[in-house]
């Protein structure tokens, strides 16, 4: 084989003859320039007792003069490769001995007869989505279908994510404190909202049922809460009522050390509770200290807000409790107006001792009305 300063004497030499990147490969045939070359057995006689591969006569370069004389120098191969711009086509080159000289296969390694098996599916993580599509988002969001492609994806914290309404749409969808998302950021960095008596800067922070939002510089507090159709209301309340929320019992157990504690709704963990303190309970919470004021009982005569299923939102009384075993125990619900409803007890959510609530209620205090009712109400009212 030539050394490179006669490589690049002969590559110098064929500059002129070579074809453009913008000829055709009906052109490049014509030049008998390798492209995708395949390879063919060379016949035994010629072979040796080797096993070999040698490239076809057609795609061989034609014989010259200087193939004669030299018989072992390097020759450039072309191939045209398509290229980002449409229509057009990239020159490259590769060396390559002559086509008579026997081109040795060169075998993969050995694949192993046994893979390593795979891990078992409970030690696969998937990643934490950081997206939300809006067609995706909760309904109760109330988000318009054509204004973006994203929505707010609510962070991690006390509420699950179809079950919260994150700071950004608190702010700019409901109380209208900011037009766009930016102006959010702005307002929270200045630390000026409370969760709970707590200063939150995070846009997606999940506020969830019965949080209670401050605002000191305007003096207005307000507390999350379900409207009679599921939605959840931004409903503002007094001073005298923002220092406590209610939360339901949602575990009672015994931690290290035999001590006992609850866990509420929004992922509170109090304990030594009241030993009368059961699940499905719910306690009066003071925000500041975090210590609970006040008990109401899972019993029949109190007032309850169904929190999830068809009747999300509605306001009763208790009147029966059914059992089923092996299924879901269902709760009967008769609100003020005197209309029953059937739900899950998950789905029950006591707010108040007999029929007196221990929070205010949004408009309409949890009763729903029929399309017509609210067709003629709407009338009466116009």
């Amino acid at each position: 084989m030539a050394d490179n300063g006669t490589q690049m004497h002969h590559l110098g030499s064929q500059k002129s003859s070579l074809p453009s990147a913008r000829q055709t490969f009906q052109e490049i045939r014509e030049h008998s320039l390798l492209v995708n070359t395949p390879l063919l057995p060379v016949p035994a006689s010629s072979a040796g007792p080797q096993a070999v591969l040698r490239a076809p006569q057609a795609a061989r370069v034609p014989a010259t003069a200087a193939r004669a004389e030299e018989p072992s120098q390097v020759r450039p191969h072309f191939l045209f490769l398509p290229s980002s711009t449409p229509g057009k086509m990239v020159r490259t080159h590769f060396m390559r001995p002559w086509a008579e000289a026997p081109i040795r296969l060169r075998l993969p390694a050995a694949v192993p007869d046994e893979l390593p098996p795979a891990p078992p599916a409970s030690r696969r993580r998937e990643a934490l989505k950081k997206h939300l599509k809006r067609l995706n988002a909760p309904k109760h969001w109330m988000l318009d279908k054509l204004g973006g492609v994203f929505a707010p994806k609510p962070s991690s914290g006390p509420h699950k994510l179809r079950e919260c309404l994150p700071l950004l749409l608190v702010l700019r969808n409901r109380l209208k404190y900011a037009l766009t998302y930016k102006e959010v950021v702005q307002i929270l960095k200045q630390r000026l909202v409370k969760v709970d008596g707590k200063v939150r800067t995070d846009t997606t922070y999940p506020a969830g049922f019965m949080d209670v939002i401050q605002l000191e510089k305007t003096d207005e507090h307000f507390r999350l809460i379900y409207d009679t159709k599921g939605r959840f209301v931004v409903h503002r309340i007094s001073r005298d009522e923002a220092p406590y929320k209610l939360c339901k019992v949602k575990r009672l157990e015994h931690g290290k050390g035999g001590v006992p504690y609850i866990v509420t709704h929004d992922a509170r963990t109090i304990r030594y509770p009241d030993p009368e303190i059961k699940v499905n309970d719910t306690v009066l919470l003071d925000i500041e200290t975090g210590k609970v004021k006040e008990y109401v009982k899972f019993d029949l005569g109190n007032l309850a807000m169904a929190t999830g299923g068809h009747n999300c939102g509605r306001v009763g009384t208790i009147v029966h409790k059914e059992k089923h075993k092996g299924a879901f125990d269902m709760i009967h619900v008769e609100d003020a107006a005197g209309n029953r409803f059937v739900t899950r007890q998950n789905n029950i959510f006591i707010i108040g001792k007999g029929s007196k609530a221990l929070v205010s209620l949004p408009k309409g205090k949890g009763i729903r009305l029929s399309i017509l009712q609210e067709q003629a109400k709407k009338y009466a009212s116009g």
